[in-house]
């Protein structure tokens, strides 16, 4: 119990009461109606000591202030009035359809929602904080557990920690942070609150999302507002995110040219890649660090395994012979299956001729003739990218207007044609089975020579690809770090330099520079 507080609710009551319908009651005042109506002897002085904070009443003095103030005990000791407050009306974003009820003509709902949660937020920090501090009031006790319920979850780590065995999370929740505020009671407040934090952690109603409240950083101030109340490590995973997405789900420049135009103007000429570069700036802006232990690591560990296996596996998948059906002259209606050299003219033949020969010639085209091959082959052989000028022809072929800056008519080509994706993928294709046969014979060598195992040397990537899966791994990181570690591995120096090179570096230099993955051997 708070006693000043008390204290001070107790001169406010008094103050509040009138004598006559008119003057506040005095302490002199408070003293006659003890004696005349209570027939208890209290002097002023004891009155002050209540008032002042510097004691409490006796429990019989408690239960006769109670009747005179027209309170209870609990709010005379929770030092406030207990209110009925309806927080579905308070908080009403718990409800997931609350936007059915709002008049969208008068009301901006993005800003609504927003307000909501920077509202949320802020208030269940303050809560927290009081409970550092102090009990919760019933008052409190009831906003605390509403906020909780609706809004937040019970963390892996508060489970792991809890002897309940028990439905109720907030109950849970309860316990592990009476228990926790008894081990941490000497660490100092930012301390404390980092390790209450491990407790718990937002539903996805309340995130500051990726995508796309990064991006509304730049223009919207409700965003701003919201980002500027995240904690450090909240903006620190934000952060984060850039080593595995980007704000910019996709490449408008494979969509036709009505989307790339549309994408230009919905964001006055950016780039995807200059929209993710200003992502990060305004996140580092704002107070967003890069943290070592919130990117993704990369484990590396050996592997044995039998030769005999692997050589059978590379074997289907690069020597094997090559089935193929022809028609059978003699059956009619039938097909004959004969086998042919695994080599990669062949390969060529059976997997990529067809498909490179209709978006070379152009979709619809007729030509059965096969004697374009040895063109087609050599082409692809002898090129490690398509040229403009097969782009061109390929655009010819299509319809597609080529009076045009490149980018939109090399945007409608992607958009209508597979040309690159099937180059590209057959290219890597082969260049997986000219590995796959260098170990293949070395395999073989190996196992003439005796060997019947060998080692190969694999890594598990450690951490999320997603928003959801790099949050989950983040806060799993948090709840293993004490505040101070924390604050060591945020890397403000390195942020800076990231901050001064943005500009002259691409986004595949940045993720490489700033963002690498780091590399765990036997650990």
């Amino acid at each position: 119990m708070d006693k000043k507080r008390i204290g001070e609710y107790l001169k406010k009551l008094r103050q509040q009461k009138k004598k006559g319908g008119e003057k506040s009651f005095t302490q002199s005042d408070l003293a006659e109606e003890f004696l005349i109506n209570y027939d208890r002897d209290v002097s002023i002085n004891a009155i002050a000591e209540w008032e002042s904070g510097n004691s409490l009443p006796s429990p019989d003095n408690l239960e006769i202030l109670a009747k005179i103030y027209d309170r209870t005990i609990d709010e005379i000791l929770d030092a406030e009035d207990n209110k009925e407050i309806d927080y579905n009306k308070v908080y009403f974003i718990y409800d997931r359809n609350w936007y059915m009820n709002v008049n969208y003509k008068e009301v901006n709902t993005h800003q609504l929602f927003n307000e909501q949660k920077l509202l949320i937020t802020t208030r269940f920090k303050e809560l927290l904080l009081i409970r550092i501090d102090r009990g919760f009031t019933t008052n409190e006790e009831n906003e605390f557990r509403f906020l909780f319920d609706n809004f937040y979850n019970l963390s892996d780590y508060a489970r792991e920690i809890s002897d309940l065995e028990i439905k109720d999370e907030y109950l849970i929740f309860k316990d592990d942070l009476c228990e926790l505020l008894t081990k941490i009671k000497k660490l100092n407040k930012d301390e404390q609150y980092w390790e209450i934090q491990k407790l718990y952690s937002e539903k996805d109603v309340l995130w500051f999302k990726f995508r796309p409240n990064v991006e509304e950083l730049q223009n919207i101030d409700i965003t701003k507002k919201r980002y500027e109340k995240l904690e450090n490590w909240q903006k620190d995973m934000l952060l984060a995110m850039f080593q595995n997405i980007e704000l910019v789900q996709f490449d408008p420049s494979k969509h036709g040219a009505k989307n790339l135009k549309r994408f230009e103007e919905e964001n006055r000429g950016a780039s995807p890649e200059s929209i993710n570069k200003l992502g990060i700036k305004n996140l580092i802006k704002g107070g967003a660090c890069i943290n070592k232990y919130f990117l993704n690591i990369k484990k590396g560990y050996d592997e044995k395994l039998r030769i005999i296996d692997r050589i059978e596996e590379l074997y289907n998948n690069c020597l094997k012979p090559i089935e193929i059906q022809v028609p059978d002259k003699e059956n009619s209606g039938k097909l004959k299956t004969f086998k042919i050299e695994n080599n990669a003219k062949n390969r060529f033949l059976n997997n990529y001729y067809y498909p490179l020969k209709i978006n070379l010639n152009g979709y619809g085209n007729n030509d059965n003739n096969r004697n374009d091959i040895e063109d087609i082959y050599n082409w692809f052989v002898n090129n490690d990218e398509i040229s403009e000028n097969v782009y061109l022809k390929i655009a010819k072929n299509l319809n597609i207007d080529t009076n045009r800056e490149k980018k939109y008519w090399m945007a409608d080509l992607k958009l209508y044609s597979m040309i690159d994706k099937n180059f590209n993928d057959f290219k890597e294709k082969e260049r997986c089975i000219e590995k796959d046969i260098e170990e293949f014979n070395d395999l073989v060598n190996k196992l003439k020579s005796g060997d019947t195992t060998y080692t190969i040397h694999k890594y598990n990537t450690i951490g999320g690809k997603d928003e959801v899966s790099i949050r989950d791994y983040i806060e799993y990181w948090k709840t293993e770090l004490d505040y101070s570690e924390y604050l060591n591995c945020r890397e403000e120096k390195l942020t800076k330099e990231l901050l001064d090179e943005i500009d002259n570096l691409s986004m595949g230099e940045i993720k490489e520079k700033y963002f690498k993955v780091e590399v765990i051997e036997n650990e």
